[in-house]
């Protein structure tokens, strides 16, 4: 399967989520931006409070499929370990073959992912209970990409760091902050490069209430909305994005592109059951496309 439709499922992710309320009353907490807790170690800041569960929770519902029905096409199986966390996915494309993604726990936390005949290693390493950073590096070449996250005082992310890995060392590429509305849901993502390009993610609006499993969203691959899909954002939202816009900016802050991307969600009870994704480009039309995904349980 083509590795853009498994960072697209697991990291621009989208994909498993689990039960939803109409009534969209319940959020987090409203972020105190005035207290941030840093769990970077070269970051000093104030001690990072406890792992919430929330980091490493299970969805209520167990996914067995997802079914891609757009070209190639295919369906990602999941396999689980005991205690119900994710422990093998298999994409079987229709023209590809089948790739098998395997995840390790340390301690019950996240620790690798690995794609069978991959050179890389997606590894997860933690400070005082929190996601601290996320790598995504060749064993051969040592060379790849790593995010590094900064956390509120109410357990959402305040910051992550974007760096590129090579023999130079880490370059930052971007640094992502985020904005959150009242009901503490991101509604608004800036990542600001070194040249003071800037790329803003505006979600404009969500599903209701969901259930589900943040791991389902977290990728492999650096996806085009990486700032948004990963497991630390993730984790933090009971509701799933569904109408965001991208747009890039040069460094005098005029626009020079952008992309709009809806998810069209289909929830039977508290249950997802099908997304169908439309991505648009107002200065070129011809290149908008869709795709679907239904959800076996």
């Amino acid at each position: 399967m083509k590795a853009q439709h498994i960072s697209f499922f697991l990291l621009a992710g989208l994909v498993t989520f689990n039960a939803c309320r109409k009534d969209g009353s319940a959020g987090l907490t409203k972020p105190d931006v005035t207290r941030i807790v840093d769990t970077l170690p070269h970051e000093p800041g104030l001690p990072a409070p406890n792992l919430p569960a929330s980091q490493n929770r299970i969805s209520n519902y167990r996914l067995s499929s997802i079914d891609y029905n757009s070209d190639p096409g295919g369906t990602a199986y999941y396999h689980y370990n005991g205690d119900g966390t994710t422990r093998q996915v298999q994409y079987s494309a229709r023209h590809s073959g089948t790739t098998n993604v395997d995840y390790t726990y340390d301690n019950n936390a996240l620790s690798e992912i690995m794609a069978e005949h991959s050179e890389y290693k997606t590894k997860y390493t933690y400070e005082k209970g929190w996601i601290s950073t996320i790598s995504h590096v060749s064993s051969i070449s040592n060379r790849g990409y790593k995010f590094l996250f900064t956390y509120n005082t109410n357990g959402t992310v305040a910051r992550m760091k974007y760096y590129n890995i090579n023999e130079a060392g880490d370059v930052l590429i971007y640094t992502n902050t985020y904005t959150y509305d009242t009901n503490g849901l991101v509604k608004k993502i800036t990542a600001v490069a070194n040249n003071s390009t800037s790329v803003i993610l505006s979600i404009n609006s969500y599903s209701s209430e969901c259930d589900f499993n943040p791991l389902t969203f977290s990728g492999i691959t650096l996806g085009d909305q990486y700032e948004l899909f990963n497991q630390p954002v993730m984790s933090q939202l009971k509701r799933l994005p569904a109408r965001i816009t991208k747009t890039f900016l040069n460094n005098a802050g005029a626009v020079t592109s952008e992309v709009g991307i809806d998810y069209n969600y289909t929830i039977t009870g508290t249950r997802l059951d099908k997304v169908v994704t439309s991505i648009r480009y107002p200065a070129n039309p011809q290149s908008n496309s869709s795709s679907e995904m239904v959800f076996h349980y």
